[in-house]
């Protein structure tokens, strides 16, 4: 598990560079107005594309063992058929909005290209071919900034269309690398048993999913209504960034472990508990990387004029990481358990706290009240699901040196955020150097305790 969640994680790794060369493109080439359109624009993409397919691609991943006869074929067959479904109620949808022609193909073509790239993409998570995974979403991020630099070149600055079209190209140059390596023969084919074994089991997740992607950028709606897209796009950037890099490190760990545990026969007890502890190691490191170099973060945004503040940036990050337990330990917990209804309430009641949250304080403080919404939203939710999930006796979500390397961390975090030197380039550089130190002996000291019982 631990060999293929470096490949994951490399896999995540590279196109978080690139993604972060993309915002930066983002930062100097075009205005927080259109920042906030776009980043709202993939986010509603991304919500429709959830509701619509995650069931299948989570049915997909349950129950590819099985032994079912053609079953790739009948997967594919229910995706096709809901995405033939979802692109003709869309276009209704965008002509009754008196939307474009142009736009609204632009929309359908995006997400056409998302929903084929994610069933692919856990394809063959599922067959364990990490590389393959880490290829696929290589070509996709070069794709995607090699096509906003040539609108650079011709046009000298970004819109709001050509950033979803470098995306949406992107996306397709993706889904052709993964067509090439896919040697399976399949035949289209409808099997209702089988769909509604994938609804029974994959509907309660594809709401949570859903409820979990709202709760997640529900503030750069609220803020969108109530302030306006232009601080969307300012909070949008900061999220973004902070939010990406530190749920790409979790998630790399979660795309290597649930399908190598669904796989392993007899009790997974073992194995899953040491997956929380790694993920812990690997995670409250880059925690207080991010943390103690916020300061800097500030002045760097701030003098591409996308206002932000130390507070927000560090709210953001503490909601991230909650996000991330949430995500990628309960619910992995809730998946492997087969109670994905766990965590229907919870996704519900934080999603209603932070619009409450949001729509007394929006108009008070500002952004900050997302960040601070998110982080309580956030938090409610885990102690819910955390609370169902300690019945599960076996299961041990809070290892035993956790504080120890909590307090740690936060003795670390005071003491290298107070330094200041004149230059930020300077200061940043000592902080990392520092850092990774931290790091270094973080990964030696919990090696022997965690990540030499991983038989690789």
């Amino acid at each position: 598990m631990l060999r293929d969640s470096f490949i994951y994680l490399l896999s995540r790794i590279f196109p978080a560079i690139l993604s972060f060369v993309a915002l930066f493109i983002f930062i100097k080439f075009m205005s927080p107005n259109d920042y906030g359109l776009y980043s709202v624009a993939i986010v509603s993409i991304g919500l429709i594309n959830v509701i619509s397919s995650q069931w299948i691609r989570s049915g997909l991943i349950r129950f590819y063992n099985r032994q079912i006869p053609n079953f790739l074929g009948k997967t594919f067959t229910f995706q096709l058929l809901v995405l033939i479904i979802i692109v003709g109620i869309l276009t209704i949808v965008g002509l009754s909005l008196n939307l474009g022609i142009t736009q609204i193909f632009l929309l359908l073509f995006m997400l056409s290209n998302l929903i084929v790239n994610e069933i692919l993409n856990n394809y063959y998570r599922t067959i364990l071919k990490p590389k393959l995974v880490l290829f696929g979403n290589l070509i996709k991020n070069i794709f995607f900034v090699i096509t906003l630099i040539l609108f650079i070149y011709i046009y000298n600055k970004l819109s709001f269309d050509q950033s979803l079209l470098s995306y949406s190209i992107g996306l397709l140059t993706s889904n052709l690398y993964y067509f090439f390596n896919f040697k399976e023969k399949i035949k289209l084919e409808k099997d209702f048993k089988l769909m509604k074994a994938f609804l029974v089991y994959g509907l309660p997740l594809t709401i949570s999913f859903a409820l979990g992607m709202l709760l997640q950028n529900i503030d750069k709606y609220l803020i969108t209504f109530f302030l306006d897209v232009k601080r969307t796009g300012y909070y949008s950037l900061v999220y973004d960034l902070f939010h990406n890099s530190l749920y790409m490190v979790m998630g790399a760990m979660a795309m290597a472990s649930l399908p190598r545990v669904l796989k392993q026969k007899g009790d997974y007890t073992k194995t899953f508990n040491r997956y929380i502890e790694i993920v812990y190691v690997i995670s409250i490191p880059l925690v207080a990387a991010l943390l103690v170099l916020t300061p800097e973060f500030v002045t760097i945004l701030n003098s591409f004029n996308y206002k932000t503040t130390e507070l927000i940036i560090v709210f953001v990050i503490l909601a991230t990481f909650i996000h991330g337990v949430n995500s990628y330990i309960y619910g992995q917990a809730v998946q492997l358990l087969q109670k994905t209804n766990i965590i229907l309430i919870p996704s519900i009641v934080a999603v209603l706290v932070n619009i409450i949250i949001n729509s007394l304080l929006l108009n008070l403080i500002g952004v900050l009240a997302a960040a601070i919404s998110s982080l309580i939203a956030f938090s409610i939710s885990n102690i819910m699901i955390l609370k169902k999930l300690n019945k599960e006796k076996h299961l041990n979500f809070y290892p035993k040196k956790l504080s120890y390397f909590l307090l740690i961390t936060i003795v670390v975090v005071l003491i290298v955020w107070n330094i200041n030197l004149t230059n930020v380039y300077i200061t940043a550089s000592i902080k990392i150097f520092i850092l990774t130190i931290y790091i270094g002996i973080s990964y030696f000291k919990f090696k022997e305790t965690v990540l030499m019982k991983e038989k690789f």
